[in-house]
């Protein structure tokens, strides 16, 4: 009995010691010029930019980082991948590929849009209807 006792002493500190090392997943809102926002929350992800008048892409779905990139994924769409360049608390969109159209009406485009990192939270940022992205 003591020589398992023993054991699981040992075992816990062990335990506690991975959970605590596991990264935590970023809770973040950007703001880029008027209304443009991109949100983090966990693996969810989303993003609204507008053009002239309330011309805009909105994506929700995914996201993973990848050192200095970060990739959103619109859900149930894996063709398209929207890339965006990190540099401190600022996130850079790269350009549009043609498997991405569907999510910007016609003269609008996210390409080269700019967002800064927040205080506010995920939570609000909203698409055109009012619904959160995150």
């Amino acid at each position: 009995m003591r020589r398992l006792a023993l054991l699981l002493a040992l075992l816990l500190p062990s335990c506690s010691a991975k959970e605590a090392a596991a990264p935590k997943a970023e809770q973040a809102l950007y703001a880029g010029q008027g209304r443009d926002r991109l949100c983090l929350s966990g693996e969810r992800a989303g993003l609204i930019t507008y053009g002239a008048g309330d011309l805009n892409c909105s994506v929700s779905g995914t996201a993973s980082r990848q050192g200095d990139r970060l990739v959103l994924v619109p859900t149930g769409d894996p063709a398209c991948r929207i890339e965006a360049s990190v540099a401190g608390s600022t996130l850079t969109l790269g350009a549009r590929s043609p498997s991405c159209s569907f999510y910007c009406a016609p003269g609008a485009d996210w390409a080269g849009k700019r967002f800064i990192r927040s205080p506010g939270q995920p939570a609000e940022a909203r698409d055109l209807a009012g619904d959160p992205l995150c």
